[in-house]
C-alpha cells in the first residue's frame, strides 16, 4: 500500500497511529543530516510518545503497514537506508 507522509498534520498523524497500533513509523529529520534518520519504529514505541509536537518543528512522519514500505520510502524519498529503533526494534 506504501508510506503516507504527515508533515505539519498532527491530527492527521495521531488519528493515523490511533487506527493502526500495529504499523511503522518513520521518524525523519527535515535537514536530512543526521545519521540516524529515517528512524524506524513500531507505533506502539514508546520512543514515538515523548514529546506533543510530532509532525512539525524539526521533524516529520512516514507511516506505513509494513517495515518494507518503509524501508522502500527511505531508499528512494530520502536516499537513505533505514534505521530500526533499537528500543522496539521494528521488523
Amino acid at each position: 500500500m506504501g508510506a503516507l507522509t504527515f508533515d505539519n498534520n498532527e491530527t492527521g498523524f495521531l488519528d493515523w497511529m490511533a487506527a493502526n497500533p500495529a504499523g511503522f513509523v518513520a521518524n525523519r529529520d527535515r535537514r536530512g543530516t543526521s545519521k540516524y534518520y529515517p528512524m524506524a519504529h513500531r507505533a506502539s514505541c514508546k520512543a514515538l510518545h515523548t514529546r506533543d509536537n510530532y509532525t512539525t518543528n524539526d521533524y516529520y512522519k512516514v507511516c506505513a503497514y509494513t517495515v518494507a514500505d518503509l524501508a522502500q520510502w527511505a531508499a528512494t524519498d530520502s536516499h537513505r537506508k533505514l534505521r530500526h529503533c533499537e528500543l522496539c526494534r521494528p521488523e
